[in-house]
Order: C-alpha cells, then sequence, then structure tokens
C-alpha cells in the first residue's frame, strides 16, 4: 500500500513519510497519532486500529475528528460527511 501511494500524484502518502506538509497536506494531526507513518502502512491490515482507515478508504471520505471534518466540509464547500439515509419526510399540506 505504502509504495503503491508513493506512486499517485495525489496521494498524501509522500508529504506523510517524508514528514514535510504540502499544498494539500499538514502531516502534524497524523503525526500526532502515528509515531511512524512507514511503519505503520505495513502494519497488519487485520489490526483493529486499521479497520477505520480501511472502512472509510473502501468507501471514498475522509477520515478524522468531527472538527477535522467540519473543516473538509468548509474548505471544499460540500458535504463529506454521510447524509440522513432513507427517504425524506412527506410534509402534511395543509
Amino acid at each position: 500500500m505504502g509504495v503503491e501511494g508513493l506512486e499517485w500524484p495525489r496521494s498524501s502518502v509522500r508529504a506523510h513519510t517524508a514528514g514535510v506538509d504540502d499544498a494539500l497536506v499538514s502531516v502534524q494531526p497524523l503525526r500526532d497519532r502515528v509515531a511512524n507513518f512507514a511503519d505503520w502502512l505495513d502494519a497488519d491490515p487485520d489490526d483493529p486500529d486499521f479497520n477505520a482507515l480501511r472502512r472509510n478508504e473502501l468507501i471514498g471520505r475522509p477520515l478524522g475528528s468531527p472538527d477535522f471534518l467540519d473543516a473538509v466540509n468548509r474548505q471544499l464547500n460540500r458535504a463529506v460527511t454521510p447524509s440522513k439515509r432513507g427517504r425524506k419526510p412527506k410534509v402534511a399540506i395543509p
């Protein structure tokens, strides 16, 4: 996964493994959570700590705290969090 991520032009892997911010990535929030990002990429994918990342990767949503997700919503000017499921309730007509 790590090597492949380095090859993707829009991947954050390059910034995180180098430990240097770029135009889109601030590395410190991840560094606060993961001591060595490259080692973390080589972790067992069945590790429970890896499950949340894998789940969000599969659905294409960012992973982070509610404050982080709110900031991403504002910066992109679009919702990156799931909406309520199902049909909207019918409105009673008077």
